[in-house]
């Protein structure tokens, strides 16, 4: 099978900030895990991250940068298609406010399934996936705006964060704030364009709070300011650090008592470490996601008029830190990018009913297991005998045999045997060279969808107790541990459980 190709379109720059270009990466990072092939299509731009994303081991295309920022959606879309085309993409990743659905549509004759990451809601969109992974929109209002086929995902379930942040956030410290550490965080972004860190530092120093031990600052490789708050530091009436381009940013926001922070991609970095937040507006288009999380309980909105008062109030008040650390943790885990894959490969992925032309592969994915045990039936079977029996299995009415392909390359087998009218049981085998990717998932609910349609209203399973990768598998797909005979616990999913997939 093929890497799938997946060329990301986004820009940086000093105008712009960074977030897009970092969300990207944390999915294209995770991608890239999975056997996907990634590059950038990037505008060389005031303070672009073109350097940085080719640091991350990517391919950067550089688009021509002979026009503002505020450029004409054809123009692009045609220097986008030359990279498209040249890579062979099967996938377009575009986070970019100016394109909408006339640069999709222009795309689409290129490149076979796309994907838009957008935070507004404010224009139509030609897609396969969009997502928002900010609080402020739902999902009705993008169903407006993008085709009936769209798979739209809405929330911080959602939100593209590294892997740093999803191995932590299990493990957290819930904090009690028993012991105040007394460190303040000031981190505005990759480029603060408006400079508010030092002002912030400014009114901080003239007016230290009693509970500030220490102050760290955050800059961006690329702050334009960054002379300007260094200088500040160096005459800081207390200790105050400052930390620019760093490539460990969970540990250093675990360090923090309280941050201040923009509400930009950023804020889902410190909900889901459950970090206490005096959130600032730096963009317009972060005012909808500040108002959110501030409603939510999450954070609360700084105020510059009495930034050292806020700091002292907020430090001294354990049980506000408490609940703001644990709202925004329970908004957040860190997840988004697995969901997200998750969801492209339900998109990439298709069920089609089995021929005899799949009974050699199949045949050959039941042989490839590590236990004999895990089937009930006897699997010590020759080829021919496996051969009658899936002619037989394809004839009969009170079976069904689907085979998944992802591109073409056929990933997984499964099977529905009607034990009654509405009631079935299911088994699933994957391309052993397919394991391990997460595509069981959504083959088996495609499966029990097209079943669904049949009239089917429950469906079980039959899982060798030491089988745990099947066992998560089906408790994942909201099947539910009905009984135990021997070493086989038997699984049910219906209607009256949450039957799920239409």
């Amino acid at each position: 099978m093929k890497n799938p190709r997946v060329i990301f379109r986004a820009d940086s720059s000093l105008v712009l900030g960074t977030g897009h270009v970092m969300r990207c990466l944390a999915l294209a990072e995770e991608l890239r895990k999975r056997g996907y092939t990634c590059s950038f299509a990037c505008r060389r731009l005031p303070g672009d991250s073109i350097d940085f994303i080719s640091e991350h081991g990517f391919d950067v295309c550089e688009l021509p940068s002979n026009y503002q920022i505020k450029y004409h959606w054809a123009i692009d879309a045609r220097e986008t298609m030359r990279v498209v085309t040249e890579k062979s993409a099967d996938w377009l990743v575009v986070d970019n406010y100016c394109l909408d659905k006339r640069w999709h549509k222009a795309i689409g004759c290129g490149v076979n399934l796309r994907l838009v990451i957008d935070d507004l809601a404010n224009r139509e969109y030609e897609c396969d996936i969009l997502l928002d992974q900010n609080l402020g929109h739902t999902k009705a209002e993008y169903q407006k705006l993008t085709p009936n086929k769209a798979t739209i995902l809405v929330g911080p379930k959602y939100a593209l964060l590294r892997e740093e942040f999803r191995q932590i956030q299990p493990n957290l410290r819930k904090f009690d704030f028993s012991e105040i550490s007394g460190t303040l965080l000031v981190s505005l972004g990759g480029i603060d364009a408006h400079n508010l860190t030092s002002k912030i530092l400014i009114e901080l120093f003239s007016d230290i709070p009693k509970s500030l031990r220490q102050v760290k600052v955050i800059l961006g490789q690329n702050s334009p300011w960054a002379m300007n708050v260094e200088k500040i530091a160096r005459k800081a009436p207390i200790l105050t650090h400052i930390y620019k381009g760093i490539s460990n940013m969970s540990e250093v926001l675990l360090r923090a008592t309280v941050v201040i922070g923009a509400a930009g991609t950023s804020v889902w970095e410190r909900a889901c470490l459950g970090i206490p937040t005096l959130v600032v507006v730096i963009a317009e288009n972060q005012k909808s996601v500040a108002n959110a999380i501030v409603a939510n309980g999450a954070a609360k909105k700084l105020d510059f008029t009495r930034i050292s008062s806020q700091i002292e109030e907020l430090m001294t008040n354990s049980q506000a830190l408490r609940a703001m650390s644990k709202t925004a943790s329970d908004l957040c885990d860190g997840l988004g990018v697995i969901r997200l894959y998750e969801s492209m490969l339900a998109v990439e992925i298709k069920l089609r009913a089995a021929t005899m032309k799949d009974s050699k592969l199949v045949f050959a994915w039941r042989k490839n297991i590590s236990r004999a045990d895990f089937y009930l039936s006897d699997i010590q079977f020759s080829f021919e005998e496996h051969r009658k029996w899936f002619k037989a299995a394809l004839s009969d009415d009170h079976r069904k045999l689907f085979v998944a392909t992802r591109f073409g390359y056929p990933v997984g087998h499964v099977h529905f045997h009607f034990t009654s009218r509405n009631i079935a049981n299911v088994g699933i085998v994957l391309n052993p060279h397919c394991r391990g990717n997460l595509m069981a998932k959504p083959i088996l609910q495609m499966g029990i969808s097209k079943v669904r349609k049949l009239g089917i209203k429950e469906v079980n399973a039959v899982i060798h107790q030491d089988n745990l990768p099947s066992i998560r598998l089906f408790k994942r797909c909201t099947f539910r541990h009905h009984s135990q005979k021997g070493h086989f616990g038997h699984f049910r999913l219906s209607h009256t459980t949450g039957f799920p997939y239409a």
